[in-house]
């Protein structure tokens, strides 16, 4: 049988026992290094990278690993996915009474109802944990780990109680919708703030850019009744139907008579002055 090597390139090799119930208990491995991220951080220099994790691990499993071989106290354990700093926020109590921003991530988390008990990792996942001596003999996966932890248990149990999550009460249900429908009304409250400090912020150049959003109503309750008052003084616009140009055409044909009539009757007593005044002219004529 080959021995097992400490070290693979830049990793330290952890083998640890897998209990079993079933067959024989199985060695796996860890492989360890220092944590060097891209972006450096202040706990770069008491990190730990650890690669191929158990899929059952949780931080209750790291604590009582490291704390079993004499590794030190684990500050904390970030898995493959996870976000430390959301992690931090869940772990830390409420120091202040400041409303925290909302996300989609919260909004998402609220609109969830949890059907299994317990996260299970992918095979060959990672995790951060603190600073880590080198490692003494050969620990077995699971122990150290104190019963104020109550880690779901695995294997027919975990079904089961899947099975009985996937159909939750009617309390919960309603728990989970009042979760999510306050989240998102601070959300979208958030951004109706943000969008009223965009439109009075200036750019570079001293103007105010013009966003679009929804029209609003009259400062004073004066203005909008003088604004109602003056929608109600409009009057429809002449000529606009039909039957309104019928009556116009008609009433000035009627104007048009009138006015016909009356040149036609002055016409008339014109002609009857003028044969007076040649007969009168013609009788005086004669004497």
């Amino acid at each position: 049988m080959s021995k097992t090597p400490t070290k693979i390139n830049e990793y330290l090799v952890l083998p640890i026992k897998l209990p079993d119930r079933i067959v024989e208990s199985t060695l796996h491995y860890l492989y360890l290094r220092r944590h060097a991220p891209k972006v450096a951080t202040p706990s770069d220099s008491r990190s730990l990278f650890a690669v191929n994790v158990p899929i059952d691990s949780t931080e209750a499993h790291l604590r009582g690993l490291f704390l079993r071989i004499g590794g030190g106290m684990v500050d904390s354990v970030v898995f493959d996915g996870e976000d430390k700093n959301k992690r931090r926020e869940e772990a830390a109590p409420a120091e202040s009474k400041k409303r925290k921003r909302v996300d989609d991530a919260d909004v998402e988390a609220a609109a969830t109802v949890m059907t299994w008990d317990r996260k299970l990792r992918r095979s060959g996942s990672t995790a951060v944990v603190v600073f880590v001596d080198k490692q003494g003999e050969v620990p077995v996966w699971g122990e150290g780990i104190s019963d104020a932890n109550k880690i779901p248990a695995l294997g027919i149990s975990r079904y089961l109680t899947h099975h009985n999550l996937r159909f939750p009460s009617k309390i919960e249900l309603q728990s989970s919708i009042d979760a999510f429908m306050t989240i998102f009304n601070e959300q979208e409250a958030e951004n109706a703030r943000a969008l009223a400090r965009r439109r009075q912020e200036p750019d570079e150049d001293g103007f105010i850019t013009v966003v679009r959003g929804g029209r609003v109503a009259p400062a004073r309750q004066e203005e909008a009744a003088a604004l109602a008052k003056k929608k109600g003084e409009k009057e429809a616009p002449k000529n606009f139907y039909r039957f309104q140009t019928r009556e116009v055409r008609k009433e000035r044909h009627q104007q048009l008579l009138a006015k016909f009539e009356m040149d036609k009757k002055k016409v008339a007593e014109r002609k009857n002055m003028r044969k007076f005044k040649v007969s009168e002219l013609s009788s005086w004529i004669r004497i």
